[in-house]
């Protein structure tokens, strides 16, 4: 009888809370890591900590000068991964050539069009190579970007804004550079009249919207208080990575690496996950064939779901059109999905994920251990 009171009292705490919750525009927050500012990590370390204290995902977006100033010190690089571990999301900051002296250094665009040639390092190639070292499998799946022609096909969503207004938003398909990719906005804060702004406006936010906050590491430097001030008023209020919402809205990540017809792949192809076993996270890889090549008509209708042992389905990975190319999911999720809530709570046991594809269809076993 105690034990049924007790699970009776925690559910109910339980759905008050998720209830309260879902009251609320889902938030989140990020961090630009400014090419020249690599030496304020102890900084970054102040607000993660502030963050964590408040219980807040935070976005930290990269440039490759902190990259590589991260993956040359064991220290920093196990600090990234501990951040990650407590739901912190690693990801990508771009300062393009519109930047002007403030450019990173990094571009695909042509050199006619830099206006300070000598601050050139490399291609977005160089520019992704070493921020994948920092996040590690987590992909860059977001990243601070203007200049979308030198948007990476390995990056999914985008964050990007400015003024008052960019603080509310949807997300927004975009097709970047050939890499399928939704986009959500922010406004950037570093003053407490600021927030008082951001404050009130968020009081006109619906349940559905996403609100965005952004600010500097050199900003912190500066001045602690504001963000304190927008953390003790947000804490607790839908807080989110930016993956998190995205997925939790259905906008389930895939990478697609070929953008060229004749690149794509001749057949159908069902990888099997890795690593398998798996815990708590594992990787599925398909392909979809050039489609001149095939008796199918592209794009194709593709789903790929995943089954527990009594063909129960557990959840929907993939449920769109997708054109020829090469593809790669997580599941499941640590930061939500769709189909899967509370993922990490999965039973331990065997699965069965399944590819449909115009007539291609193939359906491989997966083991979850704990």
């Amino acid at each position: 009888m105690i034990r049924m009171i007790y699970t009776f009292v925690v559910g109910c705490i339980f759905f008050i809370t998720s209830d309260l919750t879902a009251q609320y525009p889902a938030s989140f927050l990020n961090i630009h890591c400014e090419p020249g500012d690599a030496y304020l990590f102890p900084k970054l370390v102040e607000m993660v900590q502030l963050a964590d204290s408040f219980g807040i995902p935070l976005n930290i977006q990269f440039t490759p000068q902190w990259g590589n100033e991260i993956i040359s010190d064991v220290v920093k690089l196990n600090k990234i991964r501990q951040w990650q571990k407590h739901g912190h999301e690693i990801g990508a900051h771009h300062h393009g050539i519109e930047a002007g002296s403030g450019w990173d250094g990094y571009t695909n665009h042509p050199p006619q069009d830099w206006t300070h040639p000598a601050k050139y390092i490399g291609t977005m190639d160089d520019f992704m190579s070493i921020l994948i070292q920092v996040a590690g499998d987590s992909l860059l799946l977001n990243g601070g970007f203007m200049d979308t022609f030198d948007w990476p096909k390995q990056m999914l969503y985008r964050t990007t804004g400015q003024a008052l207004e960019d603080a509310i938003s949807q997300p927004v398909y975009e097709n970047n550079n050939g890499q399928d990719c939704y986009k959500i906005s922010y406004c950037v804060a570093f003053t407490e009249s600021k927030v008082d702004s951001l404050i009130k406006l968020y009081g006109t936010a619906e349940p559905d919207d996403v609100f965005g906050f952004n600010n500097h590491v050199f900003n912190y430097d500066f001045n602690t208080s504001y963000l304190r001030k927008w953390m003790n008023f947000i804490a607790g209020k839908n807080n989110k990575t930016v993956r998190q919402i995205m997925r939790e809205r259905g906008l389930l990540t895939f990478l697609n690496y070929s953008s060229k017809k004749e690149d794509a792949p001749k057949d159908f192809l069902l990888f099997q996950n890795y690593p398998n076993p798996f815990n708590p996270i594992t990787k599925i890889k398909f392909s979809i064939p050039n489609i001149v090549e095939t008796q199918y008509m592209a794009p194709l209708q593709a789903t790929l779901i995943v089954y527990d042992v009594l063909g129960r389905e557990v959840a929907t990975l993939i449920n769109k059109q997708l054109s020829p190319g090469n593809y790669e999911i997580e599941f499941p999720s640590n930061d939500g999905n769709a189909s899967l809530e509370k993922s990490t709570q999965l039973p331990s046991g065997i699965y069965f994920y399944q590819l449909r594809a115009g007539k291609y269809i193939s359906t491989k076993k997966m083991l979850r251990v704990k």
